[in-house]
């Protein structure tokens, strides 16, 4: 999906009065616009969220991170196998 057709979405869904959207996949960082994404959420209202494994975010996207005006960045901790991942 283009940013463009992104965009139009967020509007559509801040128009309706969603209360929340996340940004998240997969690995949200695979997309090498999500920055972008994350940027034009400002100009909405509803809470903005980010759920990534953190594998991809690197020090420079850290820093871009920090000045964005994200409500939650919410980072998910996964084993590496069902077994591990459910194992206490």
């Amino acid at each position: 999906m283009t940013i463009e057709k992104l965009d139009s979405l967020l509007e559509e869904l801040d128009s309706l009065g969603v209360p929340r959207v996340a940004v998240t996949g997969g690995e949200p960082f695979r997309r090498e616009d999500t920055l972008e994404i994350l940027k034009r959420f400002d100009q909405y209202n509803f809470v903005k969220i980010l759920n990534t494994n953190g594998t991809l975010i690197t020090d420079k996207i850290a820093e871009k991170l920090s000045h964005l005006h994200l409500d939650r960045i919410c980072v998910t901790l996964d084993g590496s196998t069902a077994e591990i991942h459910e194992s206490q």
